[in-house]
């Protein structure tokens, strides 16, 4: 009870006899859910009455599939049938990982003029080429942890004479 009508202590006559309560929601304080997974957070809020909006978003400190934010945040009163935002995270944002640089060597066995296209880390790129038999050229890559590039490489006319998909242990490729 948090307000009464007529005040406590007042005297009230048999007569009239009404008095009015007025009866406070019970409230939770959230608790710190940080680092719990989806149903550990869900089993919680449902035990409280709170209903749940998850979203997902890329983060660099929340381990992948774990709480990482609510709102309202931790100590927040909630009554039942209120709703929290909880986001999870989905780990890493692979667009932000910054690539090791590599180079790979294409050693064409035949002459003539080519175009290397390499689609990596940093995106695609495309670059022609005319080499004599024998000739060697250097590509160079941006790769994070053990991801992968294709690279493909074609004549003049836009033949595809090959593709490779290639990480840090390639050590060269061959074109015959």
């Amino acid at each position: 009870v948090y307000k009464q009508v007529p005040e406590p202590g007042s005297n009230v006559s048999l007569s009239d006899g009404k008095i009015t309560l007025v009866i406070a929601k019970k409230t939770t304080k959230i608790r710190d859910v940080i680092g719990y997974t989806k149903k550990e957070v869900q089993d919680y809020f449902d035990s409280i009455g709170v209903d749940v909006y998850i979203s997902e978003q890329f983060s660099d400190t929340g381990k992948e599939g774990t709480v990482i934010s609510t709102e309202p945040g931790v100590g927040a009163s909630v009554k039942k049938g209120d709703t929290i935002n909880v986001t999870i995270s989905k780990g890493k944002d692979p667009a932000s990982e910054t690539g090791d640089t590599i180079q790979i060597p294409v050693n064409f066995n035949k002459a003539g003029d080519f175009i290397i296209s390499v689609t990596d880390d940093a995106g695609e790129k495309e670059n022609s080429y005319s080499v004599q038999k024998g000739e060697t050229k250097q590509l160079t890559l941006s790769l994070a942890g053990d991801r992968s590039a294709t690279v493909t490489v074609k004549s003049a006319s836009g033949d595809v004479i090959a593709t490779k998909k290639v990480d840090k242990s390639t050590e060269s490729i061959e074109i015959n």
